[in-house]
């Protein structure tokens, strides 16, 4: 799976799901098998949304600049500074500037559902026919395809409302990334 990829996998009611390279696995469900899954791609912005956060939430209280967050993660600058203002102008990040400036999390947004951020960074129409104003469907009135892929994006969104951006940051898989780096970059310095 790529990195920007989120893939929902269900049987049996049985759900896992990959997100930003993370598996994630409810402890009430096993995991499904990987055989055949159907990946839903989420944008680069809300990839970058969603590392954005669990970057500044790893470092409580401490001033982060976008170039060392695009540094560490391997991305561009520029689409990581857009991603960083909407997260600001909503909110979710409070940013300084000048020097000693930098971004850091707002105090609301450790607790903040996944799915919150999913659904501000994503528009979540599946089809044409989710948005009324863009819909032209001739079938409209008699479709079964939409209230499945209603059910479908309903229950997507209900396993990312399961975790919160510090669980997302609490993850062994993101820890063990951050603390390699953290080492590699004290050996040089």
């Amino acid at each position: 799976a790529s990195l920007t990829t989120a893939a929902l996998y269900a049987q049996d009611e049985s759900f896992s799901f990959t997100l930003l390279g993370l598996a994630f696995c409810s402890l009430d469900f096993p995991a499904a098998p990987r055989h055949d899954p159907l990946p839903v791609q989420l944008t680069y912005h809300t990839d970058f949304a969603l590392r954005v956060l669990i970057y500044l939430a790893d470092r409580p209280g401490q001033k982060v600049t976008t170039r060392e967050m695009a540094t560490f993660y391997g991305i561009s600058l520029h689409h990581l500074t857009k991603v960083a203002k909407a997260l600001t102008k909503a909110g979710w990040v409070t940013a300084s500037r000048g020097a000693g400036g930098g971004l850091l999390l707002a105090g609301h947004t450790l607790e903040a559902k996944v799915g919150e951020i999913v659904r501000f960074s994503e528009k979540l129409d599946l089809l044409e026919c989710f948005d009324p104003v863009r819909n032209t469907c001739p079938i409209i009135r008699g479709c079964r395809l939409k209230p499945m892929l209603y059910r479908a994006r309903a229950a997507f969104l209900e396993v990312l409302d399961g975790y919160t951006i510090r669980e997302l940051a609490g993850s062994s898989v993101e820890r063990a990334a951050l603390n390699v780096s953290g080492a590699q970059s004290t050996k040089r310095g």
